[in-house]
């Protein structure tokens, strides 16, 4: 499915720079790369969505379907603290036009990742889980999730 966005075009290359101190973290950042380098060449699995300010990337979201749930759907989020709830609520208006019911966010319980588990939670995603010493000695895996719906 290709990219939903808002006012111009945009490059790969703009969004591998927005989506780029994410990707260079030294935890999560090789999946997320993995993630969106599949987005960009078209993977039908992964919906992308993003938010353009004057023309710019300034964030975006990919969903993906779970495997094994019923209408679970996965959200990676790449943004800064202005743009976060915009690309969020479009990205999950995606997951629940597809007959997703529930969304799972998980990320490093890392400090580049903080701001993205706090938009995440002031959107409406609360913890659900957490797996200590899962990337690393004391870098836990955090796992978030929130109702898609109405």
């Amino acid at each position: 499915m290709m990219p939903t966005h808002t006012g111009a075009a945009f490059t790969h290359e703009e969004l591998r720079s927005l989506a780029a101190p994410f990707l260079a973290a030294p935890f999560g950042g090789e999946l997320l790369h993995e993630k969106l380098e599949a987005a960009l060449a078209g993977d039908e699995s992964l919906q992308l969505t993003v938010q353009l300010d004057e023309g710019q990337p300034v964030a975006m979201a990919m969903v993906e379907h779970i495997a094994g749930g019923h209408g679970t759907w996965r959200v990676h989020l790449i943004c800064g603290d202005d743009h976060c709830l915009d690309v969020l609520e479009r990205a999950l208006a995606l997951t629940w036009s597809h007959g997703g019911r529930l969304a799972v966010a998980e990320l490093p319980d890392d400090a580049i990742f903080a701001p993205l588990a706090r938009q995440l939670r002031s959107g409406g995603f609360t913890d659900a889980g957490r797996v200590n010493d899962f990337f690393a000695d004391s870098v836990a895996l955090v796992i978030l999730t929130r109702p898609v719906g109405p």
